[in-house]
């Protein structure tokens, strides 16, 4: 009988340790997600009334946005190009930027996995070539502002965040997103200092930067051009 108690007391030990881990997971990934969707958005929350899974909630260059609902985590199964060109995980924010710089743009990256952080490389320099991404990365900080369709990168939390440039003012940026809690659309600072470096994003939860197509094929790994 004793026994029988102290494995009850056990196994339910176990079971309480079990749940704290799992929300504290959750707690922590939908924080990630919530990071993203903070004060910089103009709209109020997009999906008062439930989306259902899968729906269309925004579009970019004819490229369908996505609900994923919650848990943001959650993946829906894995989606592919006609071709076989994977795009990702359903709807995960990675899955968008690739559908979209593939049904858009026609690019392919070499590399088709990887979090949303693996598509910023730090140990690159400012303006080289992503190899796995077969884009020029930018650092957010350096000489080049973010452009029309550029791929932008967040680093923080666990999975990190990826996005695409849908507009670009003077002082500010619009991202178009998938999988984010407040939205669609994001509305990003863009600060251009006396030394002619450009900024991306409130003091806290910057980018690491920016990545794009190479605008001339023959470009070298330092994203210059061939003087003909």
């Amino acid at each position: 009988m004793e026994t029988m108690k102290r494995w009850i007391c056990i196994l339910s030990g176990l079971g309480a340790l079990w749940l704290a881990t799992a929300g504290l997971y959750a707690l922590v990934t939908f924080l990630g997600h919530a990071h993203f969707s903070r004060a910089t958005f103009r709209e109020p929350l997009q999906m008062r009334v439930q989306p259902e899974i899968g729906q269309v909630l925004d579009s970019w260059r004819g490229v369908p946005v996505r609900y994923n609902g919650t848990p943001y985590w959650r993946s829906i199964g894995k989606h592919s190009a006609e071709s076989g060109y994977y795009y990702g995980k359903q709807w995960q924010c990675v899955e968008f930027i690739k559908r979209f710089y593939y049904d858009a743009l026609g690019h392919e990256m070499p590399e088709v996995m990887g979090h949303a952080e693996s598509f910023f490389d730090p140990e690159l320099p400012h303006a080289a070539l992503n190899p796995d991404r077969n884009l020029i990365q930018y650092q957010n900080g350096g000489r080049e502002p973010p452009q029309l369709d550029d791929l932008i990168v967040w680093q923080q939390d666990i999975y990190g965040h990826v996005a695409i440039v849908s507009k670009v003012m003077p002082d500010e940026i619009e991202v178009v997103q998938q999988n984010v809690i407040a939205g669609t659309r994001q509305r990003l600072k863009l600060h251009k200092n006396l030394q002619g470096n450009y900024r991306v994003g409130p003091e806290s939860g910057q980018p690491a930067g920016w990545l794009r197509q190479p605008a001339d094929p023959r470009a070298h790994d330092d994203g210059t051009t061939p003087v003909l």
